[in-house]
């Protein structure tokens, strides 16, 4: 007689077999038996919460140095994608604003963070007309344009030289406005942003996220460290300042 052999039975599912022992082994049974392990979800009361939207708004009118906004905004996103609650964030990108590109974004996305890279000046934040030529827009209009076009808006950020009149503008709008105190290089403003990002896709406060770019800076021995300022709203903290996550306040 044939010799009886004691095989493992097999669980078929379409035209695919796949023992016991394989099957346990994937399932990757957890030592008191409870059941497979399972991969943390987010509660149902954060599954629930709508991404906070980035408005990343851009200009580099004719006539004006050239930026690398391109390389701003690709390595904000990047930094964003690699922190592990990059799905708190929507990353929307605009370039070549206008005044009244400016306004529909705002419109239309209701951004709760506004992030301006570009030039500004003595007359204002340096957005352009329909021709491409320099357009400024005063302290005034900008704040006057986030409280009626996006008044969801918790932070901005003027990622430019010069930008602190705009900041003190708009302060009284948000809850906090991070802005430069004067000059700030290309690179600078890249890495700052970049980390600043970073921090926030972390869920750690406003206050850390610019103390994070500042430490950058500093790492990058550049003489950009004592540019950068965080202004709030009376009453604001922004070391308690959190955009996402169950200790947002």
């Amino acid at each position: 007689m044939p010799k009886k052999t004691h095989r493992m039975p097999r669980l078929v599912h379409d035209d695919s077999c796949v023992d016991l022992h394989t099957l346990a082994s994937l399932m990757h049974v957890d030592r008191k038996g409870a059941g497979p392990l399972r991969a943390p979800v987010e509660s149902h009361e954060e599954a629930l919460v709508k991404p906070c939207t980035i408005a990343f708004v851009a200009a580099n009118p004719n006539g004006t140095g050239q930026l690398k906004l391109a390389e701003e905004c690709r390595e904000s996103q990047r930094e964003l994608k690699l922190t592990p609650y990059r799905s708190d964030f929507a990353f929307e990108a605009r370039w070549a604003v206008t005044v009244d590109e400016l306004m529909r974004c705002l419109n239309e996305l209701d951004p709760t963070v506004i992030h301006f890279a570009g030039h500004a000046s003595a007359r204002g934040l340096i957005l352009e007309d329909d021709r491409g030529e320099p357009d400024p827009i005063s302290p005034r209009a900008f704040a006057r344009i986030i409280s009626v076009a996006a008044p969801s808006t918790r932070l901005v950020i003027i990622n430019s030289c010069a930008g602190l009149k705009h900041a003190q503008a708009v302060r009284g709008e948000v809850d906090a406005v991070v802005a430069m105190a004067g000059s700030i290089t290309d690179a600078g403003a890249r890495m700052f942003a970049a980390r600043l990002y970073g921090a926030l896709g972390n869920r750690k406060s406003v206050a850390n996220a610019v103390a994070q770019g500042v430490a950058r800076l500093i790492a990058a021995g550049l003489p950009d460290e004592l540019v950068p300022r965080c202004l709030t709203r009376d009453g604001i903290d922004a070391n308690r300042l959190v955009l996402t996550g169950p200790g947002r306040w």
